[in-house]
């Protein structure tokens, strides 16, 4: 079978046979090229998906809090809290509540009992462009002694 078709036509302006050979498109070549399409614009897709940067928010609830103290005689228990989380969908998609660091200072802690201290800090763990922030702005804590 040939690959090419032998194609004549008339040109009418100068009266003359012209032969052209036209490629045949086989049904496999169709396939192919389709399949080739179709990969072209999954990458894309997911290209412009990956790098979109539209923002979105989530909360994430019940986030631990560590507590940060010089005074070792006593054990503090804070509260968890809710955290709202601003970046893109590709990035929350990779969050969890494990990734979000909220830190409280209770070095100024003096006595045990409970106590409400500011929120130090939000962050994600390897997240510096991702923005969170604690609903609240400070926790409660129960001080025990060792």
């Amino acid at each position: 079978m040939d690959k090419f078709t032998k194609t004549t036509s008339t040109d009418i302006s100068s009266m003359h046979t012209v032969e052209e050979e036209t490629p045949n498109t086989s049904k496999a070549g169709k396939v192919v090229a389709f399949i080739i399409c179709l990969l072209l614009a999954v990458s894309f897709w997911v290209y412009v998906s990956e790098t979109s940067t539209e923002t979105y928010e989530k909360d994430f609830d019940d986030v631990t809090v560590i507590a940060i103290s010089t005074n070792e005689k006593f054990n503090i228990q804070a509260d968890s809290v809710d955290v709202v989380v601003t970046a893109t969908k590709s990035q929350i998609a990779d969050l969890s509540n494990e990734k979000i660091i909220v830190e409280i200072d209770a070095s100024g802690i003096t006595s045990s009992g409970e106590h409400s201290v500011e929120i130090k800090s939000v962050y994600i763990d390897g997240g510096a462009e991702i923005k969170a922030v604690a609903k609240v702005s400070s926790v409660n804590v129960v001080v025990t002694e060792k």
